[in-house]
């Protein structure tokens, strides 16, 4: 794999139709910067902190916000 930080590699994946309208209220050119910035930091809080994090997210656990 590419160490060149222009290179990137496509991902693709589902949304449910609701989802996509929802996203498509992001400010246009932020989406793909978004969704890219949250990939990396829950794979960096699953290399911190294990694989348990994905349990979390996909229970619904994992607050975005977090605590005040």
């Amino acid at each position: 794999m590419s160490k060149d930080p222009t290179v990137h590699i496509r991902l693709s994946f589902n949304v449910s139709p609701a989802l996509h309208k929802k996203a498509n209220k992001m400010p246009w050119g932020v989406r793909a910067a978004v969704l890219r910035r949250l990939l990396e930091r829950i794979i960096d809080a699953a290399e911190e902190h294990g694989p348990e994090i994905y349990g979390a997210v996909m229970g619904g656990k994992f607050d975005i916000v977090g605590k005040k």
